[in-house]
């Protein structure tokens, strides 16, 4: 029987990814902010991406001087994308990736867990701790429930199936084994002369949120608004 993944997954380009393409200048402002700090001291390292698409971060990576760059991802389309630019990209899901090196230094995924199950989530991220080097790590990002607009990030895509926090990504991540766990903001910023008025709009529309907390006696100490959050655990 044909199930959900190998229907949207067959044409994610065309159908979900497409329109992100010609904003890769925006994409890639993004990434210098929110992973390219984690990565520093990896240039010569081995660093994998699950979930990479068609080769966005990897060229990213690439123009900054990263060079033991591979990549997978479960989108026939998207794959063969990749490998035209040259990239080491495989057709394949994340847990066999893993398990296919075991000399990871760094592992990356950008906007994936999301479309896991907890299950899945578990096993993968049980194979991550035991697969990465010694002083490796892992940079995750995800959409992040608690934002104001996480709607908009979370219900946008059919083949989402986990939805985490701050509080629950910690949850995850420790008890998958990973002992040191940071889990921090993403870069959130409106473009052109509207970014003028994003910082006080956002100081507004997260007082409104506080005091939405505190009304019910629900507290908001930890919590974190912005749209995703980028996961540092080791």
């Amino acid at each position: 029987m044909n199930n959900y993944r190998e229907t949207l997954y067959s044409n994610y380009f065309s159908t979900q990814i497409r329109a992100t393409v010609a904003d890769e200048a925006w994409t890639h402002r993004v990434f210098s902010k929110e992973i390219l700090p984690h990565l520093i001291g990896f240039e010569q390292k081995h660093i994998g991406e699950l979930g990479c698409g068609h080769g966005n971060l990897l060229r990213f990576l690439k123009k900054n001087g990263f060079q033991n760059l591979k990549g997978c991802d479960l989108s026939e389309e998207q794959v063969e994308i990749a490998q035209k630019d040259g990239f080491q990209v495989v057709l394949q899901d994340a847990q066999s990736f893993v398990e296919s090196t075991e000399n990871w230094d760094a592992l990356v995924a950008i906007d994936v867990l999301e479309h896991l199950t907890k299950d899945e989530v578990v096993a993968l991220l049980k194979q991550i701790r035991g697969g990465i080097n010694a002083g490796g790590k892992v940079v995750i990002r995800v959409p992040n429930a608690d934002a104001a607009v996480g709607g908009s990030y979370l219900w946008s895509d059919v083949t989402h199936e986990l939805f985490l926090n701050a509080a629950s990504a910690r949850q995850l991540f420790q008890s998958c084994g990973f002992q040191d766990v940071v889990v921090l903001g993403s870069y959130s910023m409106a473009r052109g002369w509207k970014r003028f008025l994003s910082m006080p709009l956002r100081a507004i529309i997260e007082l409104k949120i506080k005091l939405t907390h505190l009304a019910y006696g629900v507290g908001s100490s930890g919590k974190i608004w912005t749209p995703n959050l980028v996961i540092v655990a080791k």
